[in-house]
């Protein structure tokens, strides 16, 4: 049976799987990306990280799961708000390093097809998923197929604007979700760590708490957005942030959200399912 190779190329780590049509995993890796060191030397390292991860497999294909936007077609990482990339024709590279065949996908769309594929999403028609980490990603599939818009860069949720009178974000915009809740803007803000506020709330922290309930109520807004506009059957939540995200299920009641099932491997899986001629 033919092996795939996937990669899940992010702002923190880099992560790699091989497995077969049927989801058989033979490999995994992972690295960090270290994306302060800029284009040339994160490019040169994720090139080095897929050569390492194909020896001892004889693979078919690959697939890559990037932060976006990207040119779809040509395999382009046209340009990523959390990483100095810009203009970096990945699929020409890869190919040029390994010999084979490489699909280019979004990482949220790599997320949500390996959910689709082998998790909780498996079944629905129309379903969304939201990448809570370092930014924020987004998703949709309708009717069985990644929705794509005109431009390739429908379901970036992240950027849906909650306040226009809010923080500004790498995209240009002011206001959108993640300015308010992604990760990076979260240490910004209030200068810890998502999972540093979490402790603190656990342990009952007023200030923390209150966070906790600012962070809450704009999550809040930009679920209700997504469900008004698509009328998921269901939404899945993943990403760094999302491992408190027990913390937040009052500001989600009566939603249809649940966790991913494959946390931080459901972009790598669905990845190396794009690299497959069958989800063509």
């Amino acid at each position: 049976m033919k092996k795939y190779l996937g990669i899940d190329f992010g702002g923190t780590r880099m992560r790699s799987i091989v497995l077969d049509e049927e989801g058989t995993i033979y490999a995994e890796a992972d690295d960090l990306t270290q994306a302060e060191d800029g284009q040339e030397i994160i490019v040169s390292r994720l090139l080095d990280f897929i050569s390492k991860s194909l020896e001892g497999h004889e693979v078919s294909g690959i697939g890559i799961g990037t932060p976006g936007p990207i040119d779809f077609l040509t395999g382009t990482i046209l340009f990523t708000p959390n990483i100095p990339l810009k203009n970096v024709p990945i699929k020409q590279l890869i190919e040029e390093r390994t010999g084979l065949p490489v699909v280019v996908e979004r990482d949220a769309n790599a997320a949500l097809i390996g959910e689709h594929w082998m998790g909780d999403a498996k079944g629905c028609r129309n379903v969304a998923m939201l990448i809570w980490g370092t930014g924020i990603g987004g998703a949709i599939i309708i009717e069985n197929k990644i929705f794509r818009g005109r431009n390739d860069m429908a379901g970036e949720l992240g950027h849906v604007i909650i306040d226009e009178d809010g923080p500004y974000c790498n995209m240009g915009h002011n206001g959108c979700l993640e300015s308010f809740i992604g990760g990076k803007a979260i240490y910004e803000r209030y200068k810890r760590s998502m999972r540093e506020i979490a402790q603190g709330a656990r342990i009952g922290n007023e200030d923390d708490l209150k966070i906790i309930a600012e962070i809450g109520k704009n999550l809040n807004v930009g679920l209700k957005n997504l469900i008004t506009l698509f009328d998921p059957e269901l939404i899945l939540i993943d990403g760094g942030c999302s491992k408190d995200f027990d913390l937040f299920l009052d500001y989600v009641k009566d939603m249809p959200v649940k966790l991913s099932k494959f946390a931080a491997k459901a972009g790598v899986i669905g990845a190396a399912r794009v690299a497959m001629p069958i989800s063509r």
